[in-house]
């Protein structure tokens, strides 16, 4: 899991997020980022 995280974005973000969602958290992330700031 360490090496997906670190691809899809840094290890600390993705490990507090990974905590409260499934694998790929940064992804989900991003796109509701995005969606929010557009």
């Amino acid at each position: 899991d360490e090496p997906l995280y670190e691809e899809a974005g840094p290890r600390r973000a993705s490990t507090a997020t990974a905590t409260n969602r499934p694998k790929r958290p940064s992804i989900s992330n991003l796109n509701s980022i995005t969606e929010n700031q557009s």
